[in-house]
């Protein structure tokens, strides 16, 4: 049984709907022909199709050496139930970090329209804490849904 016979694409519209009910996903990065996946929180805004996090680091940082190896990132997001009850949506783009305190209170604001039992705790903050996080902004060049039949 192929794919197209078990799922269907989602309409732009169902893929952002989806993309803002859930919050959370796989960052997969790339280095040397090596690939790193980590779960994030993120912020997504259906008007920019722009997703956001928050990334804390600890010296020496795995995470940190891919983010700046990576050319292309993968975000996937996944809801499974069952066989016949499953969406997903994968978004591919190039990363940007993003440093400009006014850009990040609103990146900030977004990251707290999410869900509230996936936000983390670090966007109740105030902007003067931010000095041990990195925000990024993923712009995707694809952006993909499937769902269940």
């Amino acid at each position: 049984m192929s794919l197209s016979q078990t799922s269907r694409e989602m309409s732009r519209e169902e893929t952002d709907e989806f993309l803002r009910s859930q919050g959370h996903g796989f960052l997969s990065l790339a280095s040397q022909n090596r690939a790193y996946g980590i779960p994030i929180v993120y912020g997504y805004d259906p008007d920019t199709g722009l997703f956001t996090t928050e990334l804390l680091f600890e010296e020496p940082s795995r995470k940190q050496q891919f983010l700046a190896d990576t050319e292309e990132a993968t975000l996937c997001v996944y809801e499974w139930t069952d066989l016949t009850e499953w969406q997903s949506v994968i978004a591919t783009g190039e990363l940007e970090r993003v440093e400009d305190r006014d850009r990040i209170a609103d990146l900030m604001a977004l990251l707290a329209e999410n869900p509230a039992d996936v936000v983390p705790w670090s966007y109740r903050s105030p902007l003067s804490d931010l000095d041990d996080r990195v925000w990024y902004v993923l712009d995707p060049d694809t952006l993909t849904g499937y769902s269940a039949e």
